[in-house]
């Protein structure tokens, strides 16, 4: 009983952060579905809308958000609890089950200069001041290998890189 009571003061301490979605119901906002309709305009559905239309398939971010968010939203409902902006996450195991889902093979290298070497079509995640809650994801070819190792400008790190070509 001691630890609910605990765990409960903790959140509700939590809670009380600024950029709070308490503070920003607009942020949570879920559709008619249960889905957070805040997450269809986030970097990462965006990054895979981008990349599945320069592979000849047609997917809406809003299903691909919905693909997304269908492997869970705990990260994000927790997350918003800290920062409002938190609903927008998308993490690389999401944006790598979900191209698998729509029938591509994600190969990750392991260097900018490979994507340029290998070409196709890459999904790319940039990192800059993170407290500046600086990250993004990208495609490519839509974004070069050198705006994106420029994204932050000297910050900008390179995360995460994806190659995606269609299964076979």
């Amino acid at each position: 009983m001691k630890r609910r009571i605990t765990g409960l003061l903790i959140c509700l301490s939590l809670s009380t952060l600024v950029g709070c979605g308490i503070f920003h119901p607009e942020y949570v906002k879920r559709d008619p579905f249960g889905y957070y309709s805040e997450h269809y305009d986030a970097c990462g559905p965006i990054a895979l809308e981008r990349a599945l239309r320069e592979l000849g398939d047609p997917k809406s971010r809003v299903e691909i958000s919905r693909k997304i968010q269908d492997s869970g939203n705990s990260l994000r409902t927790v997350g918003s609890f800290f920062h409002h902006e938190m609903v927008h996450i998308t993490r690389p195991v999401e944006i790598k089950e979900t191209a698998n889902h729509y029938g591509y093979d994600v190969r990750e290298l392991e260097s900018i200069q490979d994507l340029n070497k290998v070409g196709g079509v890459g999904i790319v995640l940039v990192w800059g001041c993170i407290f500046k809650k600086e990250a993004h994801w990208v495609c490519f070819p839509v974004y070069s290998t050198n705006e994106m190792s420029n994204y932050y400008g000297k910050n900008t790190k390179i995360s995460k890189i994806f190659v995606l070509t269609p299964k076979e």
